[in-house]
């Protein structure tokens, strides 16, 4: 099933911004789509990764470690189960 341009154009937009490591550019731009810090860091994958290890894999730790907390600490999320939403493009 193919995503909706608008909701795939919002995703990247969210993937390259925790990719930039500012983490005002990616709160922006969830907020600009609506979208929860909690359930991007648990749904979204950028190019094949979590969004949190997409982050991190290019030197943007402040905006993985926003994430990673948004997460929060004692809960048991079982992130297998958990639905995905994958999205890839060029950077």
């Amino acid at each position: 099933m193919a995503m909706d341009k608008q909701v795939e154009r919002a995703l990247i937009k969210v993937c390259k911004s925790a990719a930039s490591n500012k983490p005002i550019r990616m709160k922006v731009a969830m907020e600009d789509y609506n979208l929860s810090t909690h359930d991007v860091a648990l749904k979204v994958m950028c190019n094949g990764d979590d969004i949190i290890t997409f982050a991190e894999t290019r030197g943007a730790y402040k905006t993985a470690s926003r994430l990673q907390n948004s997460i929060g600490g004692v809960e048991i999320i079982d992130v297998a189960k958990a639905d995905k939403i994958y999205v890839n493009f060029i950077e």
